[in-house]
């Protein structure tokens, strides 16, 4: 690149408009940088087709609400042959309360002598605004006794009421009292004499409450009342 400044250049009409390619941060995808204590910003570039080297470059952060914000140490102004410039967030952001960084998407402008917006012309450069990046703020910390799940309360109900937890409860119930039924078919097919005994069983228990409890030093027993007694002897402790 050649100087702007001093003698003029006799740049040919046929070349190229001046331009600069953004090579940090990549511009793949949305970079997000967090506004915080020691947090800093560089963006780097290289030239390409320049034949007048500006002056000076301007750099500037336009953000999606309107506002805009200077890059870097010297209020957005850097020398013209610079390809890269850092910018504290933090210290922006304290020395600038009036018009702090907001967490919004922001657009990167940079341009030369000739000011934003300027026609394209050969070998000068021409501004660039592909670049976009965003910005956050962490939050504040919060001790953990103090701490509350603000969703937590009624994250239960929500499940309980959710039309697929609703249908899934329904199901398996059916799926337990058909099994169960087949279950108890198939016992009574295959163990008949067992199914009886057992219903035998359980019946005599709890078909009436013991009335009358005997006692001597070695046995004790438990008698029933009904159309017959049934007797359980065991050894008193």
């Amino acid at each position: 690149m050649s100087s702007s400044s001093g003698s003029s250049l006799n740049i040919p009409q046929t070349a190229p408009a001046g331009g600069l390619t953004i090579t940090q941060p990549p511009q793949t995808a949305t970079s997000y940088y967090k506004i915080a204590p020691s947090i800093t910003l560089t963006f780097a570039w290289n030239f390409t087709d320049v034949l007048a080297t500006p002056t000076s470059l301007t750099v500037s952060a336009v953000c999606d609400n309107g506002n805009t914000y200077p890059v870097g140490p010297t209020n957005g102004i850097i020398p013209g042959d610079a390809t890269s410039v850092t910018w504290d967030l933090w210290g922006y952001q304290t020395d600038h309360p009036n018009l702090p960084l907001a967490e919004e998407t922001y657009t990167l402008h940079i341009w030369g002598d000739r000011g934003p917006g300027a026609a394209r012309e050969p070998g000068e450069l021409s501004e660039n605004s592909a670049l976009k990046f965003a910005m956050y703020s962490p939050e504040a910390y919060t001790p953990l006794e103090s701490w509350t799940c603000p969703t937590c309360n009624g994250a239960l109900s929500d499940y309980t009421s959710h039309p697929a937890f609703i249908s899934l409860t329904i199901t398996f119930v059916v799926m337990f009292l058909s099994g169960y039924s087949l279950i108890r078919q198939a016992l009574r097919e295959q163990y008949p004499q067992l199914t009886a005994t057992i219903a035998t069983i359980a019946f005599s228990i709890t078909r009436r409450p013991p009335t009358k409890l005997a006692a001597s030093s070695d046995t004790a027993s438990i008698l029933y009342t009904g159309p017959s007694y049934h007797s359980a002897s065991f050894f008193a402790s």
